[in-house]
């Protein structure tokens, strides 16, 4: 029985590396890797932000129903997400994975007028290619220890892959903006 739990759990890592490093677009891989995280740990929101010249860009959030990322085409500074600074700071920097437990005040992806009480989990990572932080996923649960050792092992080699699979991208949006791909 274990091996079989232990074969499909990594079936389902595999697709998610297979989906990462087969987009081409920022929105795609995005999508894919915010996808492949919630699914995986079971968080209830999350975001995938990118940073260009230092300032997060945001390029995908999702909330319930995770079957529908929605994608932001405007990519506002992550101020709009309301990340908070010192985590910021923590991961794009020091380029730290930050597990931590906060109040729904700490959320920077609820609006605070709608915030409830109670503890939210965040979980956020630097998504770090050839010595580059390109961008942070981050994610958040309400449900308490969503984010175990293991979850957090899996979700850094997406992000990792993820942050490979930016460079490509860099390399086809120019060609797809001039229709020359």
């Amino acid at each position: 029985m274990r091996l079989e739990v232990e074969t499909s759990e990594l079936e389902r890592i595999g697709k998610a590396f297979q989906a990462i490093s087969k987009e081409t677009s920022y929105e795609g891989l995005a999508k894919a890797l915010l996808k492949a995280a919630l699914d995986y740990s079971d968080a209830g929101r999350g975001a995938v932000l990118l940073s260009e010249s230092g300032e997060l860009l945001t390029r995908a959030d999702a909330s319930f129903p995770r079957e529908r990322p929605k994608f932001l085409a405007s990519q506002p500074p992550a101020s709009e997400f309301r990340l908070p600074v010192d985590l910021s700071e923590r991961v794009l920097t020091r380029r730290e994975i930050v597990l931590r437990d906060d109040g729904w005040e700490g959320s920077a992806l609820i609006d605070s007028a709608r915030c409830r009480r109670g503890r939210i989990e965040q979980l956020c990572l630097p998504l770090i290619h050839r010595d580059q932080t390109v961008g942070v996923l981050y994610l958040e649960s309400e449900r308490k220890e969503t984010f175990g050792p293991r979850y957090v092992s899996v979700i850094s080699m997406l992000a990792s892959q993820a942050a490979v699979s930016f460079e490509s991208v860099q390399l086809f949006e120019p060609l797809r903006e001039t229709n020359l791909w």
